[in-house]
């Protein structure tokens, strides 16, 4: 008897314990539920970036087979250096024009193997003058000058240069 004034009392916060358990376990299962469907959202979005970047490296793989395809089947000598003048591409028209075989060209610097001599510093003072200042005297015209062969003869040429600049690098493609 002596407690019976507090029994209420303790079934009163009893109930607001089970009230304030239920709330909080509420509160954490809307929390859980809501990280779980943000994770799984997370994941869709994450696949669905894989699929994207995955068809965009195949179609990119393609067109890049198509291009070389193209390059390798032209009838016309196509040649990149870097702005070192180091070769880059060589199609097999150049292959059939120079006497090179592309392997033994590639990184290889097109003054020393196909450039005569009285045409070399023309030649490297003109990329100079284009990555110094943009400035060109025969890029994107047609031009007739005299090329080298793997056997030491001069031949000439219709030479057309188009510089590419990628974000900080050039390259200079040749079509002949």
């Amino acid at each position: 008897e002596i407690y019976a004034d507090i029994t209420p009392s303790f079934d009163r916060i009893y109930a607001k314990t089970v009230n304030i358990a239920l709330i909080i376990f509420g509160a954490f299962a809307a929390l859980y539920a809501t990280l779980f469907l943000s994770a799984f959202r997370a994941d869709r979005a994450i696949a669905e970036w894989q699929k994207t970047v995955a068809d965009n490296n195949r179609k990119l793989t393609e067109s890049e087979a198509r291009l070389w395809t193209t390059i390798n089947s032209a009838l016309d000598a196509v040649i990149s250096i870097d702005a070192e003048s180091r070769l880059i591409g060589f199609n097999p028209a150049a292959e059939a024009m120079f006497g090179w075989r592309r392997a033994e060209v590639i990184g290889r610097t097109m003054t020393e193997l196909m450039i005569p001599e009285r045409h070399r510093s023309n030649h490297q003072n003109g990329i100079d003058r284009y990555i110094k200042t943009g400035e060109t005297h025969i890029l994107n015209r047609r031009i007739e000058i005299t090329a080298l062969r793997r056997d030491g003869t001069e031949f000439p040429i219709e030479l057309t240069i188009t510089p590419i600049r990628e974000s900080d690098r050039v390259t200079f493609t040749a079509y002949l």
